[in-house]
């Protein structure tokens, strides 16, 4: 192994020593703490666990012995949000919540992982970082892909970008290139469907609008959409992991008026161009 910061290396590992058997007893005061309280919902599993020296700040060395984090498993994503609200309700002394919440079940990670990240100080003096997530996201923590696996995902997801960027700079038109950059920035959700098993798109999109993103030679032609198999308006608004389907018809639906159905500029640029053909 090569150490690629000596100086640095050699302070966090005399610190750890020192400090081992401590934060082993800090960590399991922790964890039976929380393990004896009475939440509304039914917990599964407690795991207390150190931080990675590398994810603290180099300025906390010192200054911050908070170097703990507490992971809850529960059944379901809504539980993560009982268990949340217990910490917040009980207005308990030793532990109170602290600082902005990171929601993963309704912005969930390109993995499908979700839960709720936050801290806590515990017993007045330790910030702990809190994880609370549902049975589903510690079986993805505990198996991680090959990247083999992460390419077959991924790729076409970059590759569709690349599409996007080559077909704004065809187009010589600023309009469409302001919305492709719009939609490669925005925070996407994932999403389902037959011709791509997982794409993304920018939350607050309608279903019209993902239809026009897979299908930019046919969109005019469809007929019905479906969400889980659930027939749905055009003007339906998208959720992370929706499955979408669709049928296309023999005759032109999407014209002109269909502007009221989307909201990406991307699909207000496509439909602009129907003028021409």
């Amino acid at each position: 192994m090569t150490v690629l910061e000596p100086e640095k290396w050699s302070t966090l590992e005399t610190f750890l020593a020192r400090q081992a058997d401590y934060m082993r007893a800090e960590l399991s005061e922790l964890e039976t703490y929380f393990s004896e309280q009475v939440w509304s919902t039914k917990v599964l599993d407690y795991h207390a666990k150190f931080l990675s020296p590398f994810s603290v700040d180099s300025t906390k060395y010192f200054s911050d012995t908070s170097w703990y984090a507490l992971q809850i498993v529960v059944e379901k994503p809504t539980d993560c949000y009982a268990i949340l609200h217990d910490i917040g309700h009980r207005c308990d002394m030793n532990c109170i919540q602290a600082g902005a919440i990171t929601d993963f079940i309704n912005n969930p990670r390109f993995s499908g992982y979700s839960g709720l990240h936050f801290d806590v100080i515990f017993k007045g003096h330790k910030r702990i970082k809190i994880r609370i997530i549902p049975e589903q996201s510690r079986d993805k923590v505990l198996s991680h892909r090959t990247f083999a696996e992460l390419e077959g995902i991924y790729f076409p997801v970059l590759f569709r970008d690349f599409e996007l960027i080559n077909e704004a700079t065809i187009s010589n038109s600023e309009a469409f290139m302001e919305s492709v950059t719009a939609h490669i920035f925005a925070r996407k959700i994932p999403l389902h469907s037959a011709i791509n098993p997982l794409f993304y798109m920018p939350a607050g999109l309608t279903m019209l609008d993902a239809v026009i993103y897979l299908e930019p030679e046919k969109f005019r032609f469809v007929d019905t959409i479906y969400r889980n198999n659930e027939k749905v308006p055009f003007h339906a608004i998208i959720n992370p992991h929706d499955i979408i389907t669709y049928t296309f018809g023999n005759t032109v639906t999407i014209t002109q008026g269909s502007k009221k159905d989307i909201s990406s500029g991307i699909s207000r640029w496509r439909i602009e161009q129907l003028r021409t053909i």
